[in-house]
């Protein structure tokens, strides 16, 4: 089920001379936007229509309606927003409040619920279709997706057989033969981690190493 970062856009205690509305902008992550994802962003005025407000940036785009709208910071830095009144045809500021716009880190890879250093369950490893990226805590989906990445299965110190690739985030029939023939105390290697992020460019992840204990 895909996440969004959840920025709550509350207005309270701050003027606007001309109408008189409570305004204040609110948000978690301590005013914090992410480049290139929909950060959600929920507006209402005290005593005014959604209907009636139009919102726009100077960094990136901002779409929706009647008080629910994402926002898509294009680059790193300050992300301004400004609240409008619709007046007949014209538009009235009653509102502005600055944000920051920050690169999202790279997310870690995971099989199953397994990420790096974490024990593993043979049946539970072998049973897996596919891998993919998390934010862990974060609460986001960047759609990140996994390109492709290599397995070494090690047991006794040596790589049992050899490096596996797989290209996407399925798992190839290659390495689910490896992982039928996983033994207590084999550490398995995921490395070279390739994800595709949203502007069609590829992350580096961190490898991931298991360790099977039965």
């Amino acid at each position: 089920m895909k996440k969004q970062i959840l920025i709550s856009v509350c207005l309270f205690c701050f003027y606007a001379v001309s109408f008189s509305q409570r305004i204040s902008i609110a948000a978690d992550e301590e005013n914090l936007l992410y480049v290139g994802i929909d950060n959600p962003i929920t507006v209402a005025i005290e005593n005014l229509s959604c209907k009636s407000i139009v919102v726009k940036t100077d960094n990136g785009e901002i779409k929706g309606n009647d008080g629910s709208y994402d926002w898509n910071p294009r680059f790193i830095g300050m992300a301004n927003i400004t609240i409008y009144k619709k007046v007949n045809k014209d538009l009235k500021v009653i509102g502005k409040r600055s944000f920051r716009a920050k690169q999202i880190l790279n997310p870690f890879f995971k099989i199953g619920p397994y990420s790096t250093n974490d024990s593993a369950e043979k049946r539970v490893i072998e049973a897996q279709e596919y891998v993919r990226c998390e934010f862990g805590n974060f609460g986001i989906d960047a759609n990140f997706q996994i390109d492709s990445f290599t397995v070494c299965i090690y047991s006794a110190d040596s790589c049992k057989y050899g490096e596996i690739s797989n290209i996407g985030n399925k798992v190839n029939d290659e390495i689910k033969k490896a992982f039928s023939n996983l033994k207590k105390d084999d550490f398995v290697i995921f490395k070279r981690i390739y994800a595709k992020q949203f502007d069609g460019t590829n992350a580096v992840l961190s490898p991931c190493i298991l360790y099977i204990i039965n």
